[in-house]
């Protein structure tokens, strides 16, 4: 039988927290935003891989309006790619869920679902913006991880 973990049990295996107390929720590890990108140009895929391109990414730098305070991103209708503040060291027998943030999604900015094994010392997803204005501070709480150990 697969278990769910709560967050504090899966909490070793989630790098960088920026504050363990906030981002740990019952079942949840809350990931932060640490870097968006907008994606454009065009990317190639092909069966072997030899031809696979990447598409262009211009890294955002978000607005200070006050020095003294964290910035914001201003994310209008479109697709971007978010990077997580946090990395993920995953033993054997453990898979991650990610999924968006439910307040995130619930107000126009969602992300695919993934699925997470192993190692990752950076997690990346892109995301969409429906037609809304998004604003985004940095380190802001916009994905929920959950853990499951696997059963036999």
């Amino acid at each position: 039988m697969s278990t769910l973990l709560r967050g504090s049990q899966a909490q070793s295996f989630v790098e960088s927290l920026i504050h363990a107390k906030t981002q740990i929720q019952g079942y949840q590890i809350h990931l932060t935003v640490g870097q968006i990108a907008r994606l454009s140009g065009s990317a190639s895929f092909d069966f072997g891989g030899s031809e696979f391109a990447d598409c262009a990414k211009e890294l955002l730098s978000p607005d200070r309006p006050d020095p003294d305070d964290y910035g914001w991103w201003t994310l209008h209708a479109g697709t971007y790619l978010m990077e997580f503040n946090e990395g993920l060291d995953l033993p054997s027998g453990h898979v991650a869920v990610l999924q968006p943030w439910g307040q995130a999604a619930a107000n126009g900015l969602t992300h695919p679902t993934r699925v997470l094994t192993g190692r990752h010392r950076a997690i990346s997803v892109p995301v969409t913006v429906r037609d809304v204005e998004i604003r985004v501070k940095e380190n802001a709480r916009l994905a929920e991880l959950l853990v499951v150990q696997l059963g036999e």
